[in-house]
């Protein structure tokens, strides 16, 4: 028996049943109907980095130590480093097949990086740093880049020519199906795999830029040309489904194969700026050489996004880090006088972390609190606030490395960002090119000879206990998810072996370098994701 596991970064059922309805996506509506299906609840937040690491692991943030791409490297520290395949080593679904003398195949999965040794092959996915080795074995670079020679793994989604030609964009997304579905079919046919992970990240940059022209219903919606671009979107989701319905001819029949999604999608239509909010309350203050700083590199900023090209793209760099020495919101900051500030952090949801002095002050973030909930009365334009804290989400030994504080406007349809406008709330997406951002309910299907058909509504942490017992593989007792019994036929559950055991120890992660640093920050912020 083999598992293929195809993972369609932010996909939704709000996106996919109108297409089903519409006759675009006939592969995958022949799934849903005959297969295990339901709505895939994520991690919070509902963010790519640790969603597809709590897929690959079965373990809530708390335990794995990643909240975000860029994360705290101990408590009580502005000390920061990028999520890599460190976090997944060791604990991932490939790591105990492998133990168990499965081979594996993982292609194009976001954020394992460096690849990881496996027995099988690897091909890293969003998060690659450019001109270095990003398959497993290193050999299998030069296999890639000859079958496929415009491979990538990002797209710059704040290029100012999308701004103008949108057909560029469809054009760019076009090339990189059809170099990634040649790549994974060739691996398919022609490398040794007992189980096997690939994921496209394009779906989840489809929904980024072109929401408002796939939602008549967004205040940006232009009946002029949004029509047009719907109407190209819908093939972009044609040819995926086209992809996967070679895909079940390719794998051998007797496969189980099974769709999933690190998180759902929705619309984005205005912009908070918590730091400028806390400013205004006196609970941030600025360094004296902020405000000149600010300007200067708003400048910049600008420069650069307006004639998107490497050489504003260095110059911009340059100046922020070796002349302003500027390499995060922080360093605008006066941390001894402040009580709380956002951190960098990805614009999908709200997080505040508290100074030592904020901590210190009896009852502040009691208030604190009281007036985040209290913002739809006091600011035009918010309707919603809904504070989380870490303590109530997360359970493991790295809750700690946490923000103090979360929150969510407007239910996702604000993005939280931490620069320092003169307002903190404006009526618009902060970026053109970002009108859709993310939702918490993902998908799942499931189709297979032990796949039973019926609906159900999993959790992203549910995936990795269920392939395990797929494999009667011994499942870790500190596996948050549970397998999904729900979805098996009765006669195949009857002969599956579910056990539980100690698993593999844990192992410390090691702090990324500075260059690794910046490279995951310029890429985020090239996602629009920072």
């Amino acid at each position: 028996m083999k598992t293929f596991i195809l993972g369609l970064d932010g996909a939704t059922f709000d996106q996919l049943n109108p297409l089903m309805n519409e006759g675009f996506l006939p592969t995958i509506k022949t799934l849903c109907e005959n297969s295990a299906h339901g709505p895939l609840k994520t991690v919070f937040p509902p963010v790519t980095a640790p969603a597809w690491l709590s897929m690959a692991t079965g373990l809530n943030p708390g335990k794995t130590g990643v909240f975000d791409y860029i994360n705290r490297v101990r408590p009580e520290s502005n000390h920061v480093a990028p999520i890599s395949s460190a976090h997944y080593d060791r604990r991932a679904i490939w790591n105990y097949l492998n133990r168990n003398g499965y081979t594996t195949g993982i292609f194009n999965y976001p954020t394992l990086y460096p690849p990881p040794k496996v027995n099988g092959f690897a091909v890293s996915g969003m998060g690659a740093r450019k001109n270095t080795p990003f398959s497993f074995p290193e050999e299998l670079n030069s296999e890639i880049l000859s079958l496929a020679p415009s491979y990538q793994t990002t797209l710059n989604l704040r290029n100012s020519t999308y701004k103008r030609d949108i057909g560029l964009f469809f054009k760019d997304i076009d090339r990189i199906i059809e170099s990634q579905k040649t790549v994974l079919l060739h691996l398919i046919r022609n490398k040794k795999w007992d189980f096997f992970f690939a994921v496209f990240s394009f779906t989840d940059w489809m929904q980024h830029v072109l929401w408002k022209d796939i939602d008549s219903d967004h205040p940006l919606y232009n009946t002029a040309t949004s029509p047009e671009v719907h109407h190209n979107y819908k093939k972009m989701w044609q040819k995926v489904d086209s992809i996967i319905g070679i895909l079940l001819k390719t794998i051998p029949p007797d496969s189980n194969f099974i769709i999933v999604s690190d998180h759902g999608s929705g619309p984005i239509d205005s912009v908070f700026y918590p730091n400028t909010w806390l400013r205004n309350n006196q609970w941030l203050f600025m360094k004296k050489s902020s405000a000149l700083k600010a300007l200067i590199a708003d400048t910049f900023s600008g420069l650069s996004e307006s004639y998107d090209n490497k050489y504003t793209t260095k110059l911009t760099s340059l100046v922020k880090k070796r002349i302003l020495k500027i390499n995060s919101s922080t360093d605008f900051i006066d941390m001894n006088s402040s009580l709380a500030y956002s951190p960098e952090h990805n614009t999908m949801y709200g997080c505040i972390n508290l100074t030592p002095k904020g901590k210190a002050e009896q009852g502040f973030k009691e208030r604190l609190i009281k007036e985040l909930q209290n913002l739809p009365e006091q600011l035009t334009g918010i309707s919603s606030i809904k504070v989380i804290l870490p303590e109530t989400v997360y359970t493991g030994p790295y809750t700690g490395l946490s923000p103090d504080i979360y929150f969510i406007v407007n239910e996702y349809r604000s993005t939280v960002e931490i620069a320092f406008p003169k307002e903190p709330f404006y009526s618009s997406p902060s970026l053109k090119l970002r009108t859709g951002g993310h939702r918490t309910d993902g998908i799942f299907i499931g189709r297979g000879t032990i796949f039973k058909n019926t609906s159900l509504k999993p959790s992203i942490l549910d995936i990795a206990p269920t392939v395990l017992a797929l494999y009667d593989i011994e499942i870790p007792e500190n596996i948050d998810g549970s397998v999904l019994t729900q979805s098996f036929k009765e006669e195949s559950l009857k002969k599956m072996n579910i056990r539980f055991g100690k698993g593999l120890d844990e192992t410390e992660v090691k702090r990324e370098d500075q260059e690794s640093l910046d490279e995951m920050k310029d890429l985020l912020k090239s996602l629009g994701y920072m």
